[in-house]
């Protein structure tokens, strides 16, 4: 019988995750990993198993390991510490006896990527093809449901603001990745030392995307484009610092600028511009467009 680990089980990510597995997967075959078990209390009384785990804490997690097969290794948030964080998680994953790990990169890998992060899931990536274990990379496209949360400003301000204009990506949803992610956990082997590119069924540019907006919600939305530096000064008078501000609630504000403006440049270059069809060939469904997910956060606000 396979035993599933899932990391972060109490974020967004890994609740949508659970909710996947859940429905096909014996609640005792089930061990979920969280710094706040408490958050998960309703599934341990449903006789799944909550541990408390936590990155930066290696004999947590190999405790928290022990006795499973299979492990989704949700990346960590925390950008120029993440490397370390998952290398503890790999080694314990090695040390209690997980055969395969699933895990969460980003679109995007290359080492010529300008993005702050970037060179974190490149050495991630590294770790765990050189772990020995078996793997499955999912390098996700930005999350479609960060856009209208990013719109807010647009729609409010009339200004959509972007370094250049060449940039393409095609944003998924975070249930598409989930449902790949219940599958490939589920069914290993079929999935043995792969790396797909998850995205969305729709190539776009960022003007693109801002007329979306402005078509939805029938605001008019000016397209300003803005040199790296000038992106820089517009985050800062949005109370946005440079830095990764780690108690901050704010995504913007947590992540900092210095992150963002580098992956506006990538996008820019080109380096996210890529489609693929895996979401589909991993779960046989079509992914959602980001069109029908911003139609839902409208009717739902």
């Amino acid at each position: 019988m396979n035993k599933i680990v899932v990391n972060g089980a109490s974020g967004t990510l890994g609740k949508l995750v659970v909710s996947e597995l859940l429905k096909t997967v014996a609640p005792e075959n089930l061990t979920l990993i969280t710094r706040s078990p408490d958050k998960l209390s309703d599934l341990a009384a449903k006789g799944v198993c909550v541990c408390r785990g936590d990155y930066r804490d290696p004999e947590s997690l190999e405790a928290a390991y022990a006795g499973n097969d299979t492990m989704l290794l949700i990346s960590s948030i925390m950008v120029g510490r993440r490397v370390q964080e998952h290398r503890n998680a790999i080694e314990s994953a090695k040390k209690s006896g997980i055969k395969h790990i699933v895990y969460t990169s980003v679109a995007g890998v290359h080492p010529g990527n300008p993005t702050v992060s970037a060179g974190d899931h490149i050495e991630s990536e590294r770790d765990l093809i050189e772990s020995g274990l078996s793997y499955t990379i999912f390098r996700d496209q930005t999350y479609s449901e960060m856009f209208t949360p990013m719109a807010q400003s647009a729609l409010m301000g009339g200004v959509w603001y972007q370094v250049g204009d060449k940039g393409k990506i095609a944003p998924v949803s975070r249930q598409d990745i989930a449902r790949c992610a219940a599958v490939c956990l589920q069914e290993p082997t079929k999935h043995y030392r792969v790396t797909y590119e998850l995205t969305g069924p729709d190539l776009l540019g960022f003007r693109e995307i801002s007329r979306m907006f402005s078509t939805l919600y029938d605001r008019p939305i000016q397209y300003e484009i803005l040199t790296p530096d000038e992106m820089h000064e517009k985050f800062a008078s949005w109370g946005i610092g440079r830095d990764v501000q780690e108690d901050a609630t704010n995504p913007g504000v947590f992540w900092g600028s210095d992150e963002l403006v580098s992956a506006y440049v990538a996008f820019d270059e080109g380096y996210h511009n890529i489609l693929s069809h895996h979401v589909e060939f991993i779960t046989g469904q079509k992914p959602v467009s980001l069109q029908q997910l911003i139609e839902e956060d409208k009717a739902a606000l």
